[in-house]
């Protein structure tokens, strides 16, 4: 074939469509696993490219699931661009979102694209809509996800009238299995969204919004009689995807998300993940910044639940006091609402979402605040007692991952870019968590506590707000009062000197 665009590699798009042949049933393959590949490789490699433009190479019918909607615009338009001769499809909400539910518009889109006898289309839906719709009828299709979907949510139900266990009997079914008990919406029910209004459902809404996806959600009882703190979560697999044409993944850190290694705890033997690195990136990295991670704190952790008292509030206001003093040019910032509620027309520079997966508008700006925390919550004991997993597991797949992705979207992701590059968050541990993730692409990475806000040292006297697992550890023995430098840097630095002939020896 000849690439569309003079970026593309045939080696990528080789390596990523080789698992497709030969398979004829779905994802399963001979041995009767659900196979699917994943796009692995340090964010700005090229794995949403790779995907692009496979899709826009390779004729077939494709199915785009990203984060966010405006990801959506984002991504449609530069497919346009690229391929105007092709059916580009916006299934969503909103403007151009079309008539009914998301799965009413992707099954008429279908119909419509087969009716024509159309061969080579692609139709973009967010990861919520895809987890929420049934694709089992997309059997010639290929699907695509960029970015790591959020596969899994914990919560926990209070029931104190035998007129509400009335009421969860009557609108779930239960199967049950061991300690847990899958529940599933009855279609008597009606539609939750139709019902939030309701004061007992507008009170468990994330649980009806989970409990009406095809696959439910889970539960701690096998009956709701007698029923009093029912704990829940729900899972979202790529086993559900089992009957499309294909399925491809592109995510950095898909295989260390909470989703991902829930599933290959449940599914073990049943799954065969294919990982595939992107050969060479479009435009290969020739530029290596440098990066200074500011903090504000090493002698708590934040918390939404701090930040939502008077004391946290408290904190806050200091910070927001040295970005306005200090830091004029502040590129884009965010953070929990607790946070922002406080920070919004004091701080500078563009306020954004939490999650910025995938986005590229910020590419040109050279600072980024994030005040923000993703702690392991009470909620999250079924992750731990089935899936194995640890609160340093969770807090590194939410709150570490998070901050990792949302720095990312700054001038840094340019591969040319080597000058400097200036990130704000609120803790020390999240701050040296973070270079060690950046460390690879910088020539340095530096970690400054802001002694300046006055609140390097403050301690609070809750043990929820510092679990064990977030405790500040050195990033250097040794380090010299709040200014530490990552090892690696330092050994590269003495490196590019001796080269240059500054130092001898």
């Amino acid at each position: 074939f000849q690439p569309v665009t003079p970026d593309i590699h045939t080696d990528t798009i080789d390596a990523i469509g080789a698992n497709d042949r030969g398979r004829s049933v779905g994802l399963r393959n001979a041995a009767g696993q659900i196979e699917f590949d994943v796009l692995v490789g340090p964010h700005g490699s090229g794995k949403s490219i790779a995907l692009r433009d496979e899709a826009l190479d390779i004729p077939g019918l494709y199915l785009f699931c990203l984060p966010t909607i405006p990801l959506i615009e984002e991504q449609a338009k530069a497919f346009r661009s690229l391929r105007p001769d092709l059916t580009i499809i916006e299934a969503r909400s909103g403007k151009g979102g079309g008539r009914g539910k998301i799965q009413r518009q992707i099954e008429d889109n279908r119909d419509a694209l087969a009716a024509a006898g159309t061969k080579h289309a692609i139709m973009f839906m967010t990861h919520e809509s895809m987890m929420a719709g049934d694709l089992s009828s997309f059997t010639d299709w290929h699907v695509r996800i960029d970015e790591v979907p959020n596969a899994i949510q914990t919560g926990k139900i209070s029931i104190s009238t035998n007129q509400s266990r009335n009421f969860f009997s009557s609108s779930f079914d239960l199967k049950t299995g061991g300690g847990w008990s899958q529940a599933l919406l009855k279609d008597s029910a009606g539609n939750w969204r139709e019902q939030a209004g309701d004061s007992l459902i507008s009170q468990q809404a994330e649980f009806f919004k989970y409990a009406a996806r095809p696959q439910g959600v889970y539960v701690n009882v096998s009956d709701w009689k007698g029923a009093k703190t029912v704990e829940w979560f729900a899972l979202w697999s790529p086993t559900f995807l089992a009957d499309v044409r294909s399925l491809k993944i592109a995510a950095a850190a898909y295989l260390e998300s909470l989703g991902a290694r829930a599933c290959l705890n449940w599914w073990d033997t049943d799954i065969a993940i294919n990982e595939i690195n992107v050969p060479e990136p479009p435009v290969p990295r020739s530029g290596e910044p440098s990066i200074r991670i500011h903090y504000f704190t090493e002698g708590h952790e934040g918390t939404t639940a701090l930040w939502g008292t008077s004391e946290g509030r408290q904190l806050i206001k200091p910070i927001c006091d040295y970005l306005v003093e200090n830091v004029a040019g502040l590129g884009y910032w965010s953070g929990n609402k607790e946070a922002t509620n406080l920070m919004e027309w004091r701080v500078g520079g563009l306020l954004t979402l939490p999650k910025v997966a995938g986005s590229n508008k910020y590419r040109a700006l050279k600072s980024c605040a994030f005040i923000y925390s993703s702690k392991p919550q009470d909620t999250d004991k079924p992750l731990m007692e089935l899936f194995g997993l640890t609160e340093a597991d969770i807090l590194a797949a939410r709150e570490d991952e998070d901050i990792h992705q949302f720095v990312m979207r700054g001038v840094i992701r340019n591969e040319a870019y080597e000058g400097d590059y200036d990130i704000y968050l609120y803790s020390r541990r999240q701050a040296e968590a973070l270079a060690t993730k950046l460390e690879p692409i910088a020539r340095s990475v530096e970690v400054i506590g802001v002694e300046e806000a006055g609140i390097l040292s403050k301690r609070i006297e809750k043990p929820e707000d510092e679990p064990k697992s977030a405790k500040a550890k050195p990033l250097v023995l040794g380090a010299k009062g709040t200014r530490m430098i990552n090892p690696k840097s330092e050994q590269r630095r003495l490196q590019r000197r001796k080269k240059s002939g500054l130092i001898v020896g």
